[in-house]
């Protein structure tokens, strides 16, 4: 779980607990999937929030946006090690990347799905 760095109201609250019962599905997982992906496949996460923000229809990410993100990807990754499966977003002092694996799979779906 990720450090408080601020004490928290009842709707951050609120909205931590509801990413952690979604675990291993939240949504916005699948939106940090395609922000990296429009992204070139590796940002840093300020970058990845504010594509989000911006697809959502804003122009910067706010503060709140920024560690739910990170909380889901935290969450996503943990449920996914716990349960053996590979991992397809890595995080390193760059920022956060779609492992090759996933980047290819993700991309070969994409051509897929523009030729159909």
């Amino acid at each position: 779980m990720l450090p408080k760095s601020e004490p928290e109201n009842d709707i951050a609250a609120a909205r931590r607990r509801r990413i952690e019962r979604q675990g291993l599905t939240s949504p916005l997982v699948g939106e940090i999937v395609e922000a990296l992906l429009g992204l070139g496949g590796a940002a840093s996460p300020e970058v990845v929030a504010d594509a989000v923000a911006l697809h959502r229809g804003g122009r910067r990410a706010s503060p709140g946006l920024a560690t739910d993100l990170a909380l889901a990807l935290d969450l996503h990754r943990r449920c996914a090690a716990e349960r053996g499966l590979p991992e397809l977003i890595s995080i390193n002092r760059r920022g956060w990347a779609l492992s090759g694996r996933a980047y290819l799979f993700l991309r070969r779906g994409l051509r897929k799905r523009a030729r159909g």
